[in-house]
């Protein structure tokens, strides 16, 4: 299929969908001209746990645009694994940093993942966010501007990316629509598995979402005013909610290219569950909220709760209506959009398995849950923003950036300035 095609089989955006790029002719104009250097793009940030290779696409993507690689090592990515590919690469400037678990940005104490209930965190060992807001800050120190999150399990075109680099200079926060693989939660993918069933019997198209995904996000970190929150689903959108409430967020109309992955896990939905809720209360009022931002009924218990009701009876719909599906009926999605293939007898329990673990945390969350999240959350907000009122306001070699951040392993070819 076509991009143009793609393009027109796009659902219409919502109503706080923010201006894309194509809305204004001139930006045309304006890429034209600057989308072989891409203007604006200083560092591409990689949180990387998998093999070093996964740093690949990004190292290709900085050496075809003279952008800088900061790779964030943790788990089974080893800064010495990631710190010869990208030598071999040739890429000009890069780094290899350990984060080491646990790691926390000093100078701000952020509270919010303390108050999520246990039953929602069980097994939890994401430090996906700890990273992208080390990289912000990191980025201030080194007189970074604008940085592009890059997952290490993505392909992107450097004319992808121009696009976003122009973005940022109109908006804080500037992403890319998924073109393959949709990179959505288990409990999507499992509705959209069930629904190729029940609704059409025909393979449904992938939903291009109107907010973007931090796998794919450049952000002005001068602008940008939030922090991504700790060890919750949904931090991405989370932390562009304030952006969105005004206006200065945006999905340009180009394409990431996400690597299919198994996305049906009992452990996932588990740990999903809170912060897909979360995210549904905090934009199901995304209008009101403009019109006032101190958003009142995100402090009701009762606001909270028709929201776990109704998402109780949306899982307990998906259970009945997966029950129904003939083993030999059920599909699965390639990364290929317009192509399914039959789901082995494992992965059906797997999606039965995860609806399950998703009901089970659902029924033991309250709407007081959510009014205590949500006033951690504005507090973590206003220490986020004393934290970066106190930055130095010169820039910093790379080195005094790596000890100002506690970082005491790293591998680094960017030499300091005298």
């Amino acid at each position: 299929m076509s991009k143009a095609r793609m393009h027109e089989r796009e659902p219409a955006p919502p109503k706080f969908y923010p201006l894309m790029l194509g809305d204004d002719p001139s930006y045309f104009d304006l890429l034209e001209k600057e989308a072989k250097k891409i203007e604006g793009i200083d560092w591409i940030v990689v949180p990387q746990s998998r093999s070093a290779e996964g740093i690949d696409h990004a190292a290709h993507l900085a050496r075809d645009v003279g952008a800088r690689v900061i790779s964030l090592c943790s788990h089974k990515a080893k800064i010495e694994r990631a710190a010869e590919r990208l030598e071999a690469l040739h890429v000009p400037e890069w780094a290899a940093i350990e984060v080491p678990q646990g790691y926390t940005i000093p100078g701000v104490d952020l509270i919010s993942d303390q108050v999520i209930p246990t039953q929602a965190q069980k097994d939890l060992d994401w430090n996906l966010s700890d990273k992208r807001n080390l990289a912000m800050v990191m980025a201030r120190l080194a007189d970074a501007d604008r940085i592009f999150f890059h997952d290490d399990d993505l392909y992107i075109l450097p004319e992808a990316l121009a696009k976003v680099g122009i973005m940022l200079f109109q908006r804080e926060i500037a992403g890319l629509r998924c073109g393959s693989f949709p990179d959505r939660s288990t409990l999507m993918h499992a509705r959209r598995i069930i629904a190729n069933y029940h609704m059409t019997r025909n393979p449904l198209p992938i939903q291009r979402d109107a907010l973007t995904s931090g796998n794919s996000m450049g952000i002005d970190v001068r602008r940008m005013r939030r922090h991504f929150p700790r060890r919750i689903y949904n931090e991405d959108w989370i932390a562009q909610q304030d952006a969105i409430v005004r206006k200065k967020a945006a999905v340009v109309d180009a394409y990431y290219h996400q690597t299919s992955y198994d996305p049906l896990s009992p452990k996932r939905a588990r740990q999903e569950e809170f912060g897909d809720l979360l995210i549904t209360g905090l934009f199901q009022n995304i209008n009101e909220a403009r019109e006032d931002p101190d958003q009142p009924h995100l402090r009701d218990p009762f606001y909270w709760e028709k929201i776990i009701e109704a998402r109780r009876e949306q899982i307990l719909s998906l259970v009945d209506a997966a029950e129904a599906v003939p083993s030999k009926q059920y599909r699965r999605f390639t990364s290929n959009p317009k192509t399914w293939q039959a789901m082995p007898h494992a992965a059906q329990e797997a999606l039965r398995g995860s609806l399950y673990a998703g009901l089970r945390v659902n029924v033991t969350l309250e709407g007081a849950h959510f009014v205590d999240y949500v006033a951690a959350l504005n507090e973590d907000n206003r220490e986020w923003g004393d934290m970066l009122h106190k930055l130095p306001h010169y820039p910093m070699p790379f080195s005094d950036v790596c000890a100002r951040m506690g970082l005491e392993r790293y591998l680094t070819n960017i030499r300091d300035e005298a």
